[in-house]
């Protein structure tokens, strides 16, 4: 199976939550993540990101297992 990717950051200002729900449920495998502070007032902190990013894939998994 071809995995695939997607930037974060698709055009609109979502809770991130929703954000990587919505990504997962695209199908996509992996997330990039935009690593600037120019959007720290509606993303938070961005060192947050990665670990939400892991609990939406993992929820994920749980989901269709």
């Amino acid at each position: 199976m071809v995995k695939t990717g997607i930037h974060d950051w698709f055009g609109y200002r979502i809770d991130n939550e929703e954000r990587f729900k919505l990504i997962r449920e695209a199908g996509f495998n992996s997330v990039l993540f935009w690593w600037g502070d120019e959007y720290a007032d509606y993303v938070g902190d961005k060192n947050f990101l990665p670990g939400l990013a892991r609990c939406e894939h993992s929820a994920g998994k749980l989901k269709k297992a």
